[in-house]
């Protein structure tokens, strides 16, 4: 009798241990990795640090600190969150390949792109044939690099590195003739590369997400979605990507007219409010705050853009659009309701993408906005995507001959006395293969590059 009391005792503490060790792991549990992609993310004094970090801490708050955080090389740590080890994986192309194996959350943090770099001159892929290339092990760019390759039948070899500095870094020194990176990690070191740029040959446009084991954490990415969605709109997101690329000019942000607008947009964020409950809901109004405190739009003329927008036409039409500039994230989102539009009207629908070269120009802002927007026709838009780049979307009368278009500004600028310099590139929208807009920008974009290229060579 004893021994079996003495059973019973051993046995109920160790079962009360077993659930305070679940208890302890369900609230202190939750395992995040993340590997060296500066800046999204990135190890500093054993620190995770980065874009992706940060919407972590604004997701998570005072429970940050409670995250387990696994650094290591990003092949691993995927397969890692495929076997259920990490909760979530930071910066994760979205891929429906990998739909099958892994969730992601909806909202994209940023988009990008694979772009092949070379120490080298390079006129046509036949040159990399027989040559070493460079690459990310387990990178979705290498992969897409590699396949387009192979259907051109383009013979090479491929060294597997760990990161995309590794790569860009074995390309500089000239142990390889060229590599394939993201188009943001170039950026982020081109400054420091003395042999090494990028060639006009860009890839596999793709969402950057978080990500967990299918069909897990799905509440987890859920809060993540409403976070971003609030930074987007708040314009933290920007301000963070801004602040490791300096995109931006210091002094450009003047936090007193940020409040003054922030102030005035109050009491429509609040009569909004009341009608919409959820929190992606009201993060999506503040979108057409942001907007209206930066280009000084009236609140009730956005107010019904933005219900426009979200709750169909309510008796209204394209044309009583404003053409006015908007901001990249009201620009998203118009040209998404565009597409559908146009997908199901069987209207034509195309984008130009605009980068001004002088920036001096940029200072002269009242004059170059009267310039983009005049050149629009009722139906159409503009917004900002970049400080030097605008983004055009014609829907009024679809297709555009682009020396027309390049023409037409420049007169523009020169009956405003003004010394434009820019150049350009053109997206028609396709139904069949365009499912965001960041595709139709990313198209145009690649068309643009070419255009620099060329100048390039003409010098």
């Amino acid at each position: 009798m004893k021994n079996a009391k003495l059973m019973k005792r051993v046995i109920f503490f160790l079962v009360f241990i077993i659930m305070l060790t679940t208890l302890s792991t369900l609230g202190f549990g939750l395992r995040v990795g993340y590997y060296d992609d500066y800046p999204l993310c990135y190890s500093e004094n054993g620190q995770p640090k980065g874009i992706f970090i940060e919407i972590l801490k604004e997701t998570f708050d005072s429970d940050f600190d409670k995250i387990e955080f696994v650094y290591g090389e990003f092949s691993s740590l995927l397969k890692m969150v495929r076997d259920g080890e990490l909760d979530i994986l930071t910066v994760v192309a979205h891929t429906r390949e990998r739909e099958d194996i892994y969730s992601f959350n909806k909202e994209s943090v940023i988009m990008n792109w694979g772009v092949l770099v070379s120490n080298i001159d390079i006129d046509s892929l036949e040159e990399l044939a027989g040559k070493k290339i460079a690459v990310n092990r387990g990178d979705i760019y290498y992969e897409t690099f590699k396949n387009m390759l192979s259907n051109f039948e383009i013979a090479v070899s491929y060294e597997e590195l760990d990161t995309y500095f590794d790569v860009l870094e074995a390309v500089d020194s000239g142990q390889y003739i060229a590599g394939v990176v993201s188009r943001l990690s170039y950026m982020v070191s081109s400054e420091h590369l003395s042999r090494t740029s990028q060639t006009p040959y860009v890839f596999s446009p793709t969402a950057l997400k978080f990500a967990s084991q299918r069909g897990e954490n799905l509440d987890l990415l859920e809060q993540i979605d409403n976070t971003i969605v609030m930074m987007k709109a708040s314009g933290k997101i920007t301000e963070l990507f801004n602040s490791y690329f300096s995109v931006v000019k210091k002094g450009k942000f003047i936090f007193s007219n940020f409040a003054i607008g922030f102030l005035l947009g109050v009491l429509v964020a609040f009569v909004a409010g009341m009608l919409i409950f959820r929190g992606v809901m009201k993060a999506r109004i503040s979108y057409y705050k942001s907007a209206a405190k930066t280009f000084g739009q009236t609140a009730t003329k956005r107010y019904e853009d933005k219900q426009w927008l979200e709750n169909g036409d309510n008796g209204r039409t394209t044309k009583e659009l404003q053409n006015i500039i908007y901001n990249s994230v009201i620009g998203n989102l118009l040209l998404r309701k565009y597409m559908d539009l146009a997908k199901r009207e069987n209207n034509a629908l195309s984008v130009i993408t605009l980068e001004i070269l002088n920036k001096d120009v940029l200072k002269e802002t009242t004059a170059l906005e009267i310039i983009l927007s005049n050149f629009l026709k009722p139906g159409d838009f503009i917004f900002k995507l970049e400080e030097q780049k605008y983004v055009f979307v014609f829907y009024s009368y679809g297709s555009i001959f682009l020396e027309v278009f390049r023409s037409r500004v420049h007169e523009l600028a020169k009956s405003h006395n003004l010394d434009l310099q820019f150049i350009i590139g053109y997206c028609k929208f396709n139904p069949n293969s365009h499912l965001d807009p960041e595709q139709m920008i990313y198209e145009s974009i690649v068309e643009l590059e070419k255009e620099r290229q060329l100048l390039k060579k003409q010098k």
